[in-house]
């Protein structure tokens, strides 16, 4: 079953960065993939109670999928976190996956709070 407005976002999901021999990090390479979402809306002061403080005064929003097809942060495995790429009107731009919550209302779902990356 799937939630109603479902329209296709841009997931990059990086691999886990790597270390050259001076100890220099370097971003693992990405791969894009349509997913379908509902959304972006706005976060509310309640979903951003789920951030870092740091992050909460960046422009957020949340989408809902059918299926855990975000991820955050992996700190065990130093896997980065998911982006999505959206191209609303309202919220265009990219945005970084920062916290996960499964939802078992009328129909099971997930809903992912995500701030905007900065481009510089």
């Amino acid at each position: 079953m799937s939630t109603l407005g479902q329209e296709p976002v841009t997931r990059r999901r990086y691999a886990a960065e790597t270390r050259d021999a001076n100890g220099y990090a370097t971003r693992g390479a990405s791969t894009d993939t349509a997913i379908m979402a509902t959304g972006p809306q706005p976060a509310t002061g309640r979903d951003l109670q789920l951030l870092p403080e740091g992050e909460r005064v960046k422009t957020a929003i949340k989408l809902y999928t059918d299926s855990a097809v975000l991820r955050t942060v992996d700190r065990a495995t130093k896997l980065p976190a998911d982006e999505v790429i959206v191209a609303s009107d309202q919220f265009a731009g990219t945005y970084k996956v920062m916290a996960i919550q499964g939802q078992r209302a009328i129909l099971p779902h997930y809903k992912a709070i995500c701030v905007e990356v900065d481009e510089s």
